[in-house]
C-alpha cells in the first residue's frame, strides 16, 4: 500500500483550485458544486496514463511528428488542464505567430503555469515555454473554470470506457 493516496490528494488540488476561482458571480460553494459527480480514482488512471514530459522547447515537422525537443521543464511528467490563447496573429503569408498561458497538472500532484510562444509555418511547429509559476492568478491568465470540467469529465470518461490502462499507485 502507498503511503501517498493520489486520488486523495488530486481532489484536494482540483478543490482547491476550484475554492481560489471564486469570485463575485461564483461563491465558493458553486465553485466547489461544478465538481460533484467526479470520479478521482479514475481519472487518475488517465491522467498517468496521458502524462508526458514537458520540455521547454519542441519542434515538430507537420508530417512526421516531433523533431526537437529542449530541456524538460521538471521531473515530474504533465498533462496539460486549460490553455488561454491569445488571438494569432500572422508574421508573413506563410508563418503564423500565438502566445498562450497553460495550466499543467504534474504527476505529484503539483500543479504548474507556463507561457507559450508558438510559431506555425508550412512545415513545422515551433514551441517554446516558461514557467510562470504554480499559482493560476498570474496577469493574462484568464481561466475558464467550466472548461476545465469538462476536461476533467473527459478522463474520467475515458477511464470509464477502458482506455486506459489502471495503475497500481
Amino acid at each position: 500500500m502507498c503511503d501517498f493516496d493520489y486520488a486523495f490528494k488530486l481532489q484536494e488540488l482540483i478543490e482547491d483550485l476550484f475554492s481560489e476561482g471564486a469570485d463575485d458571480e461564483h461563491s465558493e460553494a458553486e465553485m466547489l458544486a461544478k465538481l460533484d459527480g467526479l470520479n478521482w480514482n479514475m481519472m487518475l488512471h488517465t491522467i498517468m496514463d496521458g502524462a508526458s514530459p514537458l520540455y521547454e522547447y519542441t519542434v515538430t515537422l507537420k508530417n512526421a511528428g516531433d523533431a526537437y525537443r529542449g530541456l524538460p521543464l521538471t521531473e515530474e511528467r504533465a498533462i496539460r488542464l486549460y490553455v488561454d490563447t491569445a488571438p494569432a496573429s500572422p508574421a508573413s503569408s506563410s508563418t503564423t505567430l500565438q502566445r498562450s498561458m497553460e495550466l499543467w497538472l504534474l504527476t505529484d500532484m503539483s500543479l504548474m503555469v507556463t507561457s507559450c510562444f508558438k510559431v506555425i509555418s508550412d512545415a513545422t511547429v515551433s514551441e517554446y515555454r516558461a514557467v510562470k509559476g504554480c499559482s493560476m492568478f498570474i496577469s493574462d491568465f484568464a481561466i475558464d473554470f467550466d472548461e476545465i470540467v469538462m476536461f476533467l469529465k473527459s478522463l474520467c470518461n475515458t477511464a470509464q470506457e477502458g482506455g486506459v490502462p489502471f495503475y497500481e499507485l
